[in-house]
């Protein structure tokens, strides 16, 4: 279960990372 989670949690990571750092440098680099 803990591996699933960790896994999850980077791949969500990773996913959510992404576009904020493209939606943050098209706003105008968000805080």
């Amino acid at each position: 279960v803990a591996s699933t989670t960790l896994l999850q949690l980077g791949v969500s990571k990773e996913d959510v990372m992404v576009p904020e750092r493209e939606g943050a440098d098209q706003e105008g680099m968000l805080p």
